[in-house]
């Protein structure tokens, strides 16, 4: 996953499954994507369908009628946004100014 407007290019074929944001590269609006990677986009559908259900996301049927601009934050959510936010950050260090890959990789 890429975070908001931080590829410039089509990665599917390189293993991205989501890119957030609304320019025209994300990779769901992106006409070429099944074109051009038919089978990358099966595997990338496939790894995240697999977490959905995995995580139950489709278990309920959603309630039509549920304001969705409620205020759900609760002490306990807070504190489980910062423990996984702490927990899946990774710090690269860019020895040789290795940093940003080119695109031959």
């Amino acid at each position: 996953m890429s975070d908001w407007g931080a590829t410039h290019s089509l990665a599917v074929h390189k293993g991205m499954d989501q890119e957030m944001g609304f320019d025209s590269h994300n990779l769901y609006y992106n006409k070429y994507s099944l074109k051009e990677y038919p089978a990358e986009v099966d595997q990338s559908n496939i790894r995240m369908f697999t977490q959905f259900f995995k995580f139950g996301s489709f278990d309920q049927i959603p309630d039509a009628n549920r304001n969705m601009s409620s205020n759900v934050t609760t002490p306990e959510r807070k504190e489980k946004a910062k423990w996984l936010s702490t927990e899946s950050t990774v710090l690269l260090k860019n020895d040789n100014n290795t940093l940003p890959l080119g695109d031959s990789i």
